[in-house]
């Protein structure tokens, strides 16, 4: 029987720096550019506030894993490529994933059956699914976003832009800092670029 005992590899030096494998790494994730989503996330807050447009129906006194740190879970882990729910098996126990969803070291997240109950919520109510989200409150919450992202750019512009989706043809008005939004998918390309001075245009 072959025993691999050999826990070092050397590689070729790239100048006086000497490049080795080695296998005592510990717990270990190679996913660690996510903690830069992760501040971006934390600046906006955004999480959180979109957890709280979902309905719990769940008894708390017994719930292990909460919306908020399900939504880290799934969100973060489409982030990374992981988009396949089955891929949660593993990750729940990455002690990354871990820090990204809050969770406390050495406590695994939510399973794929788990998270899979959490994506089958429609945006209505149901008395078969514990937990749904409120359509109304994602679409105000993912404006107001947008809306705060507009408001802190340098390059916006005296604090009125526009919103050109293909098929509302509407004006909005935004009682804030009189912005205004005005949706006309039949305009030209040029007419849609062009500024509008008057709030009423």
């Amino acid at each position: 029987m072959t025993e691999c005992i050999q826990s070092r590899f050397a590689f070729e030096a790239c100048g006086k720096r000497e490049i080795v494998a080695q296998f005592d790494g510990g717990t270990i994730s190679s996913d660690g550019g996510v903690l830069l989503l992760r501040q971006t996330e934390k600046r906006l807050n955004l999480l959180a506030r979109l957890a709280e447009c979902f309905l719990d129906g769940r008894d708390q006194a017994q719930v292990e894993h909460s919306i908020e740190e399900m939504l880290s879970q799934r969100v973060y882990g489409l982030a990374l490529g992981y988009e396949d729910i089955n891929d949660h098996e593993q990750l729940r126990n990455d002690p990354l994933f871990g820090v990204l969803a809050g969770k406390q070291q050495g406590i695994a997240l939510a399973g794929k059956s788990t998270l899979n109950r959490f994506e089958l919520g429609s945006g209505i109510p149901s008395r078969y699914k514990k937990i749904t989200f409120w359509k109304e409150s994602v679409d105000a919450l993912l404006v107001k976003v947008y809306l705060e992202c507009m408001a802190s750019s340098e390059n916006h512009c005296a604090g009125r832009f526009r919103l050109l989706p293909e098929c509302v043809d509407e004006l909005v008005r935004s009682q804030r800092r009189g912005l205004c939004i005005r949706l006309c998918p039949q305009q030209t390309a040029t007419e849609n670029h062009r500024r509008t001075d008057a709030p009423g245009n």
